[in-house]
């Protein structure tokens, strides 16, 4: 039974993380795995986000070393 509650609980990180967590607006959650390009985009698009992001040292343009 244990083994089976583990394997449902990896079935559904992964479930969410592939089909909610690559659409989600919430960048600074630890799940998240939309592409940077599309964040800059976003941000480039939302002034208000931008600012905010940026003076918590996000840099539109840089490559995630």
């Amino acid at each position: 039974m244990g083994f089976l509650a583990l394997w449902g609980g990896a079935i559904f990180f992964w479930t969410l993380r592939k089909y909610t967590c690559s659409k989600c607006v919430n960048f600074s959650c630890p799940l998240n795995q939309v592409p940077k390009e599309v964040i800059d985009e976003y941000l480039e698009r939302n002034p208000v986000m931008r600012k905010a992001w940026e003076e918590n040292g996000w840099q539109i343009g840089d490559t995630i070393s």
